[in-house]
C-alpha cells in the first residue's frame, strides 16, 4: 500500500474498518418482552465497546443504531425499538456499508494512481460469478448473480453466433445456419420494463405497506403463463426460472429489505462524528444521497430523494460492464463443474460435463469457428488473386493447357501445380504430359525407368549425354532443369525458373560443371 501511494494513517483506517466489520458479526442479541412487546438487547457491551473504539464514534449511539429505529417529525425524535431479527438486520447493514464504502474508495485510490492519462490499449480480465443453482435457499442475492450470468450468457451467443453468421451472410460465405439456445426471453421476464421481476421489485419498494408477499402476487400475475416461470403447486412464498444452467427456485423472503439497502440518517450522522478522518469521510460522501430536499424555498416540509434500489444499481453496473466488453475483443474461458457436492472424484447425472457443456451452448461452437479458421487446400484449388480465369476445358485440377493464358504467362511467384505431386485417383487415368514450361518439374529418364508415374502436366525430360570425365554434382546432371539433385528439387520445389544453358545468371553451355 505505501507504493500505491497510502499514508500510515490511511493503512491504519483501512486496518480499523475491516477488523470493525469482524467485530460487528461477533454482536448477538436477546430478546426480552416489555409492556406486551418483544424487543432486542445487546448480549454483550464488550463487543460494541470494541467497534466503537476502533471507528471512533460513541459506544452509547452505535448500541441504539443497532436496536432503535428513529423517526423525525418537526418538533421531536421517535425511538422504536427493534425486534431481534430487525436488530439483526440493522448490524448487518452497517457492516455492509462500512465495507461497500471502503471497498469504492480503495477501488478509486488504485484507479487514480495505475490507470493511464490517455486511451491505451489493455488487457482485462473479468471473473464473473458462479451460477447459484445448488443452494438449498436462494434469495435476493442469487437472483442477482444469475441474472447476471443471463446477460454475460447472451454477450457469449452474441459474439460467438449471431455476429459471426451475420458476417458469412455479408460475405456470402456458404454455410449452414447452426441454431443456438437465445436466453433474450429469460432476461426480459427478469428485467424488462415495466412488468420484468426487477422492475416489480422496485415498483413495491415505494410503497409503504407493500410486503414480500404483495410482491409475489404481482410476479404470478404478470408471469404466471410464462414459459420460463412456474408457481409453486402449494401456496409457498416462491417462483422458479427456468434459466440457461436449469431451473432455479426462488425465496421471497426480505426481498425488498434488501432491496431497499437504505443507510438511515442516525446511521449517517453517528458515523460522520467519527473522529478517524477516513471514516468520517466515506460517509460524508455517502451522505448527500440520503440528505433531505426542500420542496420549496419557503417551505417547511422536507423528504428524501428517491433512493436506488439494489436492483437499479445491479442492473446499471451490468449494463456498463457489458459497454465496456463489446467495445473489447472478448475471448471466454467456460469452466465446467464436476458434480454439486464439491467433493473429489465424484459426478452425477445432473453435473455430468456433457450436459453443461450443451446447456451453455458451447458444443455449436466448433462448427460456427470451422467456417472461418484457416483449411489447408490443395494447390490445384488455389487461384492467384489478379489471374485470368481458366480457359474452356481447364480446371483448377490440371495442368496449364496449351493456347491458355496460363501457359502463355505463366505467374514466376506460383508454384507449378505439378511442384506438389499427388498420387493420381484410383480408376482414372493420367493426364497426357503437356509441354514444358518454366517451373515446372520435370521427371527425369532415371525416375522413368524406375516406374514412377507422372502427374498431370509433368515434363519428361531426356538429358543430354554428359562428356566423359565430367562428374555430376550432388547426383544430378548439369543444365537439367530439376534434375534430381537436391539443388534442383529445391528449385522445382520453390516454383521459379530455373537457370539453364544459356539463361542468364547459368552455367555457359560450354563451361564445366561445377565440382
Amino acid at each position: 500500500m505505501e507504493v500505491l501511494g497510502f499514508s500510515s494513517e490511511d493503512q491504519d483506517s483501512i486496518f480499523r474498518i475491516l477488523a470493525s466489520i469482524l467485530h460487528l458479526g461477533n454482536v448477538y442479541f436477546e430478546k426480552y418482552e416489555t409492556d406486551a412487546q418483544e424487543v432486542a438487547s445487546v448480549v454483550s457491551a464488550r463487543e460494541i465497546q470494541a467497534v466503537a473504539e476502533l471507528l471512533q464514534v460513541s459506544p452509547e449511539g452505535l448500541q441504539k443504531a443497532i436496536t432503535f429505529r428513529v423517526t423525525e417529525t418537526m418538533q421531536e425524535k421517535i425511538f422504536t425499538p427493534l425486534t431481534v431479527e430487525s436488530a439483526v438486520d440493522a448490524r448487518d447493514a452497517i457492516a455492509k456499508v462500512l465495507y461497500a464504502l471502503l471497498f469504492s474508495w480503495l477501488i478509486a485510490r488504485v484507479n487514480a494512481l495505475v490507470s493511464p492519462q490517455q486511451d491505451a490499449l489493455s488487457i482485462a480480465i473479468l471473473d464473473i460469478y458462479g451460477f447459484e443453482q445448488d443452494l438449498s435457499f436462494n434469495s435476493f442475492e442469487q437472483l442477482c448473480i444469475n441474472y447476471a450470468n443471463e446477460n454475460l450468457q447472451y454477450l457469449f451467443n452474441k459474439i460467438v453466433f449471431q455476429e459471426e453468421q451475420e458476417e458469412y451472410i455479408r460475405e456470402q460465405i456458404d454455410w449452414q445456419e447452426i441454431a443456438f439456445a437465445d436466453n433474450q426471453p429469460c432476461i426480459n421476464l427478469i428485467s424488462l420494463k415495466p412488468h420484468g421481476i426487477l422492475r416489480i421489485l422496485d415498483d413495491q419498494c415505494c410503497f409503504p405497506q407493500a410486503t414480500d408477499h404483495t410482491f409475489l402476487q404481482k410476479c404470478h400475475y404478470h408471469h404466471g403463463a410464462h414459459p420460463l416461470y412456474s408457481k409453486p403447486k402449494m401456496p409457498l412464498p416462491e417462483f422458479t426460472i427456468r434459466h440457461y444452467a436449469g431451473k432455479v427456485t426462488y425465496q421471497v423472503h426480505k426481498f425488498l429489505d434488501k432491496n431497499h439497502d437504505q443507510v438511515r440518517q442516525d446511521v449517517l450522522d453517528l458515523f460522520m462524528r467519527s473522529r478517524t478522518r477516513v471514516v468520517a469521510h466515506l460517509f460524508s460522501s455517502h451522505a448527500p444521497q440520503a440528505a433531505p430536499q426542500r420542496l420549496g424555498k419557503s417551505s417547511s416540509v422536507s423528504r428524501l430523494h428517491k433512493a436506488h434500489t439494489v436492483a437499479a444499481k445491479f442492473q446499471q453496473s451490468l449494463l456498463d460492464l457489458v459497454e465496456k466488453m463489446e467495445r473489447c475483443n472478448p475471448l471466454f474461458v467456460r469452466c465446467l463443474k464436476p458434480n454439486h457436492k464439491k467433493v473429489p472424484l465424484s459426478s452425477g447425472p445432473q453435473a455430468q460435463p456433457a450436459s453443461q457443456w450443451g446447456r451453455m451452448c458451447v458444443s455449436a461452437e466448433p462448427p460456427v469457428h470451422r467456417h472461418t479458421e484457416h483449411v489447408p487446400r490443395r494447390h490445384q484449388q488455389a487461384v492467384p488473386q489478379g489471374a485470368p480465369a481458366p480457359a474452356a476445358g481447364e480446371h483448377a485440377g490440371a495442368g496449364p493447357q496449351p493456347g491458355s493464358p496460363h501457359a502463355a504467362a505463366p505467374a514466376p511467384w506460383l508454384p507449378h501445380p505439378a511442384a506438389f505431386p499427388l498420387p493420381a485417383p484410383q480408376g482414372r487415368p493420367a493426364a497426357e504430359p503437356g509441354p514444358w514450361l518454366p517451373g515446372q518439374a520435370t521427371i527425369s529418364a532415371d525416375e522413368k525407368e524406375a516406374g514412377k508415374v507422372p502427374v498431370p502436366g509433368a515434363h519428361v525430360h531426356e538429358p543430354p549425354a554428359l562428356p566423359q570425365g565430367a562428374e555430376q554434382a550432388g547426383g544430378g546432371r548439369c543444365g537439367a532443369p530439376g534434375g534430381t539433385s537436391r539443388a534442383g528439387r529445391a528449385l522445382a520445389s520453390s516454383g521459379r525458373p530455373q537457370a539453364g544453358p544459356g539463361a542468364p545468371g547459368g552455367p555457359r553451355a560450354d563451361s564445366p560443371a561445377p565440382g
